[in-house]
């Protein structure tokens, strides 16, 4: 149970925990145990696989989702450079693809 102190604390940070987004996954290395937090009288159900800052991670610490999820990116993008390729020079596709490339890294 996460106490009032941590809500505290994060509002002095100048941060607000919205427990309607507030999601939880219990890491084990057996099966998913489904369990529930309370969160200032807010429950929150613990999920097999969570999102955050765009990787992926489930209960047992796999990165199996995330592979999963970045391949498909990855596949859907290679559709359509193949389907535009015909229309621009080698030199434009490398720019294209670069930019793509660069624009998904936000560093």
């Amino acid at each position: 149970m996460i106490s009032c102190k941590h809500v505290t604390y994060l509002k002095s940070l100048g941060l607000v925990v919205n427990e309607s987004k507030t999601e939880a996954v219990a890491f084990t290395k057996k099966d998913t145990i489904m369990t529930e937090i309370e969160i200032t009288g807010f429950e929150v159900m613990t999920k097999d696989v969570m999102k955050v800052l765009d990787v992926k991670f489930d209960c047992n610490l796999n990165w199996g989702p995330h592979i999963k999820n970045t391949l498909q990116k990855c596949r859907n993008k290679l559709s359509i450079l193949k389907k535009i390729c015909n229309r621009f020079t080698k030199d434009q596709i490398l720019r294209i693809t670069t930019a793509q490339y660069y624009r998904e890294i936000s560093w």
